[in-house]
């Protein structure tokens, strides 16, 4: 057998476990991308809500309230 023979599966093997191992980063690298959405557009919704109460609805300040509960989330927010 030569060396060639030997060396060509092991090769084979090491470029299929690559390619595999680069697929499964690119499928599981999506849900990190869709968190940071969500959390970019939660904290820019909330700065909008703070500056409209201080400049629009005459409030001095801005509250919120952060409820989970079994039938789902709800949001509350207020102007004092």
């Amino acid at each position: 057998m030569s060396l060639m023979a030997m060396i060509e599966p092991t090769l084979m093997k090491r470029r299929a476990q690559d390619a595999l191992d680069d697929a499964i980063l690119r499928l599981d690298a999506w849900w990190l991308v869709l968190i940071a959405a969500i959390l970019v557009f939660g904290v820019a919704f909330l700065a909008a809500l703070a500056l409209w109460c201080f400049f629009k609805a005459g409030g001095r300040r801005f509250t919120g309230n952060w409820q989970w509960g079994k039938s789902g989330v709800s949001v509350w927010v207020e102007c004092v």
